[in-house]
């Protein structure tokens, strides 16, 4: 019997589900891009002024950052054999992840 309580089987769900998310965000994006003939800052600025298109952008961020992480995470645990330098370089990970997705947030709600 399989449960969800296993953190790699929760990880997976985890990735495929933030994958699943990115995929339809940048789907979205690229039908916005093609269904004006003339792509002008002002059409751009005005998609970014409505509420919910910053909030899924932000989850957007947090999604991208939530899968690298999870890559990362088992990147570094099949090839960093040492335990200092792993934990080294996952904290490092969370330092960008974290700044990135603190920055994306200045730049929509700022």
């Amino acid at each position: 019997m399989m449960t969800t309580s296993s953190p790699g089987l929760r990880g997976w769900i985890l990735q495929r589900f933030s994958a699943l998310y990115l995929g339809i965000y940048i789907v979205s994006l690229v039908v916005y891009c093609f269904s004006f003939s003339d792509l002008t800052y002002e059409t751009w600025h005005a998609l970014f002024n409505f509420t919910w298109m910053r909030v899924a952008t932000l989850i957007t961020l947090i999604m991208i950052a939530v899968h690298a992480w999870l890559g990362l995470k088992i990147i570094a645990t099949d090839y960093i054999k040492k335990t200092c330098l792993r934990i080294l370089f996952l904290g490092v990970v969370n330092i960008l992840l974290l700044s990135y997705v603190v920055w994306g947030f200045a730049i929509l709600w700022g």
